[in-house]
């Protein structure tokens, strides 16, 4: 006879997980919205004409990018307090929503940076999913070859805990801003010309 609990799934070891990836999907969601107007925008020309009004490039960055971060914060702290399957201090809470919140906006301006119209836009942010594997990797890959998705600042937040060595918060946050100030270059052309 088999042993009835021989089927029986235990997800303890993953509930880090899908904390990880409750945290990630939020930003990603509030920020894809956002990706989608500003690709509207510059398909119709009305960016160049938005930054000269009294709004200015900095106004359309907040409008753009700036709201949309607050309430993915605001969110993703909500939801993981709420619906966290571990037990989440309230500053790891709010050092997880903020790298998950830098992610978003790196995907946003990636997206906006590397497509010409929303069609493009929509396909490269389905093709963003692969920051995913940051979350992944170290619950999955064992030896050193997780490695190789160093760049990925979501990978050294989920290092942070699975491994409870904050030192990976303080890299995840250095290499957040570095894609951040690269992308914003880029960024900043696109939405002038």
């Amino acid at each position: 006879m088999i042993d009835k609990f021989y089927y029986e799934l235990n997800l303890e070891p993953y509930l880090l997980l899908f904390d990880l990836l409750l945290a990630f999907i939020t930003p990603f969601m509030f920020f894809f919205a956002s990706t989608m107007v500003v690709l509207g925008e510059i398909d119709d020309n009305i960016s160049r004409y938005l930054i000269v009004t009294p709004l200015g490039k900095t106004g359309y960055l907040i409008s753009r990018l700036g709201i949309p971060a607050i309430l993915a914060f605001i969110i993703t702290v909500i939801l993981l307090l709420t619906f966290s399957l571990t037990k989440i201090s309230l500053l790891s809470n709010l050092l997880i929503s903020l790298i998950a919140l830098l992610q978003g906006i790196i995907i946003s301006t990636l997206v906006i940076s590397l497509s010409s119209n929303k069609l493009e836009g929509m396909a490269i942010t389905k093709l963003s999913g692969v920051f995913i594997m940051g979350i992944l990797a170290p619950f999955f890959i064992l030896n050193k070859t997780q490695y190789i998705l160093f760049f990925l600042p979501i990978f050294w937040l989920t290092k942070t805990f699975e491994e409870n060595n904050y030192m990976y918060m303080f890299i995840s946050f250095v290499i957040s801003l570095v894609w951040i100030l690269l992308l914003l270059k880029k960024f900043n052309e696109k939405i002038v010309n």
